[in-house]
């Protein structure tokens, strides 16, 4: 498949439809849908063009470059959804990811899907940006109902302490409910959206040339992949800002 300018101006035009509803139907909301937008084609542009260089270099330092860069922009777009303190949980956060990433990535690669070249740009690019995707999502819940259930509800945490818990045990509960309500919701989603539509990804690796038995293969292992490598970052950033989240007596500082 060739793109060129013609073709892009051909699927630009499609915008004119919305533009004309919006404009007939509330029109102080133009501006804000226009801008959006074009902001969101400029951050495609820019992903396009980064990743055509590390496609056309296709070097294992690049692609792990391009990891640190993207999970460093992941965990700064997840601190501002949940509106959490930066400045604590950056490191704790952007190693999680990180970490879970790698870990999750390098064994669907290599054991899972085992491509001919699996440090290749062409698989490690796209498999890893499917894993922080899908951890963002699962983390923005996650963590929002991690933080949030220890501000508004901080005395079983307190009465498991006093009684002699480990703070780990004192604090399973929660972690827990913030599991529950990260993976739930996409889970369900997915659920709904394989049966009643052709999801996005599926539908790329069908385009991208694959059989739709293998598509459908590379889809589910990708999901599955996805699912474990956010609740493993999950744990790590809970880990690691332990002592960003509690002082040393265990009173929680948020």
């Amino acid at each position: 498949m060739t793109t060129n300018y013609m073709n892009i101006i051909a699927g630009l035009l499609l915008l004119v439809i919305p533009a004309y509803l919006i404009w007939q139907l509330d029109r102080q909301q133009l501006r804000a849908t226009a801008i959006g937008t074009l902001r969101m084609m400029v951050q495609v542009a820019v992903v396009g063009v980064l990743t055509m260089l590390v496609w056309r270099f296709d070097s294992l330092w690049l692609c792990l470059l391009w990891i640190v860069l993207t999970t460093v922009l992941t965990a700064l777009v997840l601190l501002r959804r949940t509106q959490l303190p930066a400045r604590r949980l950056f490191l704790p956060v952007a190693a999680g990811l990180l970490v879970s990433t790698l870990a999750v990535g390098s064994y669907e690669l290599f054991v899972v899907l085992s491509p001919y070249r699996p440090t290749s740009a062409h698989w490690v690019i796209p498999v890893s940006g499917v894993l922080l995707a899908h951890s963002l999502i699962i983390n923005i819940h996650a963590l929002h109902t991690y933080i949030d259930a220890l501000r508004g509800d901080s005395l079983p945490y307190y009465t498991a302490i006093g009684n002699g818990a480990t703070r780990l045990r004192a604090l399973l509960p929660y972690a827990s409910r913030a599991l529950h309500n990260g993976i739930t919701p996409t889970t369900a989603k997915l659920a709904t959206t394989a049966l009643f539509a052709m999801p996005m990804l599926l539908a790329g690796l069908l385009m991208g040339g694959l059989s739709p038995l293998n598509a459908a293969f590379v889809f589910a292992t990708l999901i599955v992949a996805a699912i474990v490598a956010a609740m493993l970052s999950m744990i790590i950033t809970l880990w690691a800002a332990d002592r960003q989240l509690f002082d040393r007596r265990g009173q929680f500082m948020m």
